[in-house]
């Protein structure tokens, strides 16, 4: 799950509808000051939650600002992980072009920092070759093994759940067996997916959006991920019938989290809902899994992703009708 600093507020309300422990990922907006960000990490950590910073290396003037603000996110939230990316900006502030410059920096032996998470992008990148992309996942592997840091991969979100499942296979296949949460879009319209699409480099052709539910003729009708998870559990499981392995330690990571409150805000009348901590390999709560009435489920533990989704989808269909009613009745009337 992922928030900004001028959406933490929706965080404490929702304490009934995330499990404990769970990671929140802290959005580094060129928009947002770093107060901003430490008092989200301060807002997470005193929700039960766990702060999970996004650390920008192209956003950062200074290693002094760097070391700087790792040391005040330890302070505000004590998260136990950083998730470490290039970042948008055309060009870098200051020393550090993409996340492996700032690696190599030392910032994390400097800080004690032996858990991060590291970007994957199935549907490539606008700024970069897919060899320059695989190569980049090569080079962190070798660094952060030799480092003795622990890493997951989270990936950039996508429309086309083929595209995601035929990127984990490869993946798999070069010797990868790191967590990997699959980037999953929040309830929102269809213009403003296709605008976020635009911008993070998305491939979305005609045929990718019909399969998510998006028509070019409404582009301002509620979309959610229904059809995107289900779409997953399909292209895993031709992935198993070609006899090639695509599965693993996979969750989903929610963007943004704001969003996925809201629905699940709508979708429960306002009042919430209960849910369930998921475990990771230690046993320790580590993810969201929410079911019967909640709005979101996650696959965790040692299930598969296509069995979970199997025996959700029903549910999943009545809890985003809902959501989707209570957003149509609110676009109707702004």
């Amino acid at each position: 799950m992922e928030i900004t600093g001028k959406d933490i507020a929706q965080i404490s309300g929702a304490r009934n509808l995330i499990p404990a422990g769970t990671p929140v990922k802290i959005a580094f907006l060129g928009n947002e000051t770093h107060e901003q960000r430490l008092n989200a990490a301060r807002v997470i950590h005193e929700c039960g939650f766990a702060p999970e910073p996004i650390i920008s290396a192209r956003r950062l003037s200074s290693q002094a600002e760097a070391d700087g603000l790792i040391r005040a996110y330890l302070a505000a939230g004590k998260p136990q992980r950083f998730f470490i990316v290039g970042g948008d900006p055309a060009m870098p502030a200051g020393p550090y072009d993409n996340a492996m410059r700032l690696m190599e920096s030392g910032i994390l032996a400097r800080h004690g920092i032996t858990r991060i998470g590291i970007a994957g992008h199935p549907e490539g990148h606008p700024k970069a070759t897919d060899e320059m992309l695989w190569d980049a996942l090569e080079w962190k592997r070798a660094f952060l093994s030799k480092s003795g840091v622990d890493f997951e991969i989270t990936t950039q979100f996508g429309l086309d759940p083929v595209a995601v499942i035929d990127w984990i296979a490869d993946l798999r296949a070069c010797g990868f067996d790191n967590l990997v949460r699959i980037g999953v879009p929040g309830p929102t319209d269809a213009g403003k997916l296709l605008r976020f699409a635009q911008r993070f480099g998305v491939k979305s052709s005609l045929g990718v959006l019909r399969r998510y539910g998006i028509s070019l003729t409404r582009l301002l009708h509620p979309v959610g991920p229904e059809r995107f998870l289900q779409g997953l559990g399909r292209a895993m499981q031709d992935k198993a019938a070609q006899g090639r392995r695509s599965g693993g330690d996979i969750l989903s990571h929610s963007t943004p989290l704001a969003a996925w409150i809201r629905a699940a805000l709508a979708a429960s009348g306002g009042r919430g809902a209960a849910g369930r901590a998921s475990r990771d390999r230690s046993g320790a709560g580590t993810e969201a899994e929410i079911d019967g009435d909640d709005l979101k489920r996650t696959v965790t533990g040692n299930r598969s992703w296509s069995g979970c989704l199997d025996d959700a989808q029903s549910s999943k269909a009545r809890q985003w009708d809902r959501a989707q009613s209570g957003q149509a009745r609110s676009y109707r009337r702004s």
